[in-house]
């Protein structure tokens, strides 16, 4: 049987395992978002009308009011040809649009009201020489629940029960704090920064008009006592719009540790006691980025990683042995507290001595 040997010392351990609500809307409204990101490009050889793409999608029981957004990036095969595109929504024309462009470029951007329910769209295109290919090189879409007025609208309000989500065991010196971690997904298209209040906080988001919905946003840690939020925003200016994609809560552990020098203020777990240890953890970024864990000295002169995990969006790592004679620390990328966009969801650390 492997594994530790102690003697007379009991280990001392951490556990903490929560349910993974990273992608539960815990709002009562139903933004329902469909959201798209075809980068598979599609061409076709054609001087009439054909369909080059197309996608369907049900958005049935979704929240009012809101909009569609299309985006589509085409070019022409050869140079002095022109490549024809049309946009397509349930059976009717548009948008239209041509481009003699050789490289990729946007060809098409189209914004409009939608009512929730089943919907189609379509790229059609052609081109004004035979023998020449019409590509549509990438295309996104997204059609949510949207705030569109300077003054706030509310994007609902919920309570939860942090104790139904998580188990947390402990024995030993170790340092943490348990939290829950919000995020509100939000796609833009502002000219004028925007502002989002959480339990009468205001926070600010700034003017852009951004295509990746995941890593958009507010991202927000508050202690575990805090299990009930209320939410709103508005945009700064008229014409601005933001899709709301959804209100997240995880109870994670939080990245407000500092170590015994207060150099580093924003370590997760501290780990006092002097030994042996190793840990298993699985961690995940909120904005399907890759991140690591890292296994830290510390030191006067700072922390110094002595472990780093494979990276990516949605990890389970198992680290070596380490020995530890004063403090070690433990983080992931993106886990501070002041960026708050990845989380912890399991961790099961022992040290014998």
């Amino acid at each position: 049987m492997g594994g530790f040997v102690t003697q007379g010392r009991p280990p001392r351990y951490l556990y903490f395992d929560a349910k993974d609500m990273t992608n539960v809307n815990r709002s009562n409204i139903n933004f329902k978002p469909y959201t798209l990101r075809d980068t598979a490009a599609a061409s076709v050889v054609s001087t009439t009308r054909v369909n080059i793409k197309t996608y369907n999608y049900d958005t049935a029981g979704g929240a009012t009011p809101r909009k569609v957004r299309v985006r589509v990036w085409g070019h022409t095969d050869a140079s002095g040809t022109t490549a024809y595109f049309i946009l397509v929504i349930d059976g009717a024309d548009v948008a239209s649009t041509s481009t003699s462009s050789t490289s990729s470029i946007l060809v098409i951007d189209y914004v409009a009201d939608i009512s929730p329910g089943p919907h189609t769209i379509a790229i059609d295109g052609y081109n004004s020489h035979s023998g020449i290919r019409t590509y549509v090189d990438s295309v996104t879409i997204i059609d949510s629940f949207t705030v569109t007025s300077t003054t706030p609208t509310s994007l609902g309000s919920f309570s939860f029960n942090p104790a139904d989500e998580y188990i947390l065991k402990c024995f030993g010196d170790f340092k943490f704090e348990v939290g829950n971690r919000l995020k509100v997904g939000i796609y833009k298209k502002i000219t004028s920064n925007a502002t989002v209040t959480i339990n009468n906080t205001n926070y600010t988001l700034a003017s852009g008009d951004d295509e990746d919905e995941y890593r958009l946003g507010l991202f927000l840690t508050f202690p575990l006592s805090t299990t009930s939020f209320t939410a709103s925003a508005s945009v700064g200016a008229d014409g601005d719009i933001l899709w709301i994609l959804g209100i997240f809560v995880q109870v994670t552990l939080r990245g407000n540790q500092s170590d015994k020098y207060n150099i580093n203020l924003h370590l997760i777990v501290l780990i006092n006691e002097r030994g042996l240890f190793s840990f298993s953890i699985k961690y995940k970024s909120i904005t399907k980025e890759n991140v690591r864990a890292l296994a830290c000295t510390v030191t006067r002169n700072g922390v110094f990683a002595e472990y780093f995990s494979s990276t990516g969006a949605d990890v389970l790592a198992y680290s070596p042995v380490f020995s530890n004679a004063e403090q070690k620390a433990l983080l992931v990328d993106r886990g501070e507290d002041h960026t708050s966009q990845s989380v912890i969801l399991y961790l099961h650390l022992a040290v014998v001595s």
